[in-house]
């Protein structure tokens, strides 16, 4: 479920806004937990337009668990392998 989400201006590249997102977000954090209790395990999610050397080493550095994407060129290979063969298992449905 999203917590937090953010509207920013259309134009600018997105990698620049991300940092100053993740800052609001932690502000966010603490007006809603407060500075001393244990704030809930989160991910971060963006696209591929966020994606960014400095952008990766704030997340290392803040140690942020993310979901990002890459660009299908990236990983073509990997794209063409059948959800058929291999290791791929089938999600069950309940109910």
């Amino acid at each position: 479920m999203p917590l937090y989400d953010e509207v920013y201006e259309g134009n600018r590249h997105d990698t620049k806004p991300l940092p100053v997102m993740i800052e609001h977000f932690q502000a966010f954090l603490t007006d809603a937990f407060g500075a001393t209790t244990q704030v809930p395990q989160l991910t971060l999610i963006f696209d591929t337009g966020h994606n960014s050397k400095d952008n990766f080493g704030l997340i290392d550095t803040l140690k942020l668990p993310y979901v990002g994407s890459i660009k299908l060129s990236a990983v073509k290979a990997l794209a063409e392998i059948s959800n058929q063969n291999g290791p791929w298992t089938s999600w069950q449905t309940l109910g």
